[in-house]
């Protein structure tokens, strides 16, 4: 037996247990326990780990543990930041309290081996002399676990639920808590791209500023109602990779090496900042393509002397007029064609935005697994709600651009704009998700292969301090 493959919570100056002595051998474990560089009893754990190092926490095996120094080992793991699973059987009632203790508690039901039912009484083939009946055991299985988040009791047929049923849970956990942290990222990066549409406008005079005051509270609840349920909820149901049960947790302790404020705001530059820049072209570019088609606009739009300002292409010319200050004063008193070029703008940014966060979405399903290492076509629930958000945006810019400007001011708006919707904004923002993502997995893994390396370093013949 290696010194340091386990910890004996029996504190060194109890005598060790007759039981304990392996016969023809000699005392073998006394021999261990004497040798042993880690500590003995919880009072001493404390210390060593005040004083010295966390080996005690790393250790896989905790000898001469009685339901009161269980109790006390848990409160040293929960004081240092651990999260506490309890296995145990319903039927003892000393694990009442370690259950109460624990962070996660499951119960395994069913009678103890060596105590079988037998007949409609149920008595105990051993020497008690009472005898319970199923019910009678279910019922106190039901008091001792009360505090346990699973009971796994026996079937119908009388099989026992075997323990490989635990290994499936604590994947299914750590499966759903990644897909909580990533419903968080997507929520914040679509959050975060709304805010710089609306604060943008107003810092960059030419040409977004043609999109100061457009964005209105309908537009906010749409994005808060519509979009994000589409798109973040089904991140929630995204099967769990290949990899997930082969990394090394990260501890409930915060270290400022793995929550780097540079590497956050770096993917929500890269995340946000191009889709909204892109976006907004989009909609400065279609609004000068439908003023430009306004004579009103273009007459208000020309200098006193009667003459429109020298342009030298068609991209200057579409600047030009955004630069007019005359047709944002027609908006103002109302001019229905003006307002008309204004809605209809307005709602292709709202397409060619949806179309971006539903891309970018399908880089966000996992924290540092690829598109080619998890096809997102996985994940059926948001492929539906993806489907489902781009067609319902698109039909609503369809129909409200038929009422408002007709089918010739739809064809007005130049080829370059739909280029940038549908092939330029999505997938430049997808290539930068991915990016960021590919720099956010090389700290990650480093930190992982060092969690791993700590804890295999650790459990060496010697304590390392």
């Amino acid at each position: 037996m290696d010194w340091n493959s386990a910890v004996s919570l029996r504190p060194s100056v109890v005598p060790v247990p007759s039981s304990h002595l392996i016969v023809g051998r000699g005392d073998v474990y006394g021999d261990w326990a004497t040798k042993s560089r880690l500590p003995h009893g919880t009072a001493a754990i404390r210390e060593h780990l005040r004083d010295v190092d966390n080996v005690p926490l790393l250790v896989s095996l905790y000898t001469d543990a009685t339901p009161s120094t269980i109790d006390e080992m848990f409160v040293v793991f929960q004081e240092y930041h651990e999260s506490v699973l309890c296995v145990g059987c319903g039927f003892r009632s000393t694990n009442a309290q370690l259950f109460r203790r624990a962070d996660v508690a499951i119960s395994m039901g069913g009678v103890p081996g060596g105590l079988h039912l037998t007949g409609t009484a149920a008595p105990f083939a051993t020497d008690a002399a009472a005898g319970l009946s199923p019910r009678d055991i279910a019922f106190n299985e039901a008091l001792v676990g009360l505090f346990c988040a699973f009971r796994l009791g026996a079937a119908a047929d009388g099989r026992v639920v075997s323990l490989a049923i635990l290994t499936d849970i604590v994947k299914e956990s750590r499966r759903l808590l990644g897909c909580f942290y990533q419903c968080v990222s997507l929520g914040t990066t679509i959050l975060i791209t709304v805010a710089l549409c609306v604060v943008l406008p107003h810092l960059f005079p030419l040409p977004v500023a043609s999109t100061r005051g457009r964005w209105s509270l309908a537009d906010t609840l749409w994005v808060l109602w519509v979009i994000l349920p589409l798109l973040v909820l089904p991140l929630l149901v995204t099967p769990a990779d290949a990899g997930l049960l082969g990394r090394c947790p990260r501890k409930n302790v915060f270290k400022p090496n793995e929550h780097n404020a540079f590497r956050s705001g770096r993917a929500l530059v890269l995340r946000c900042l191009s889709t909204v820049l892109l976006c907004l072209y989009v909609h400065a570019r279609c609004l000068a393509s439908l003023l430009l088609r306004l004579p009103d606009v273009v007459t208000a739009c020309r200098q006193p002397a009667g003459q429109p300002p020298p342009v030298a292409s068609a991209g200057a010319e579409w600047w030009a007029i955004l630069a007019c200050s005359e047709h944002f004063a027609l908006l103002r008193q109302g001019h229905r064609e003006v307002s008309a070029c204004y809605w209809v703008a307005h709602d292709l940014l709202l397409v060619s935005l949806a179309l971006c966060w539903t891309v970018q979405s399908s880089s966000l399903r996992h924290r540092t697994a690829t598109l080619r290492e998890e096809s997102p076509l996985r994940n059926v629930a948001w492929v539906v709600g993806g489907v489902c958000l781009v067609a319902g945006q698109t039909l609503h810019f369809v129909i409200r651009g038929l009422n408002n400007v007709g089918s010739a001011g739809l064809w007005v708006i130049g080829w370059d704009v739909w280029l940038i919707v549908v092939g330029v904004a999505p997938w430049v923002g997808l290539a930068l998700a991915e990016y960021a993502k590919r720099l956010d997995a090389e700290v990650l893994n480093r930190h992982a292969r060092f969690r791993r390396l700590e804890f295999a370093t650790r459990l060496g013949m010697h304590s390392p301090k």
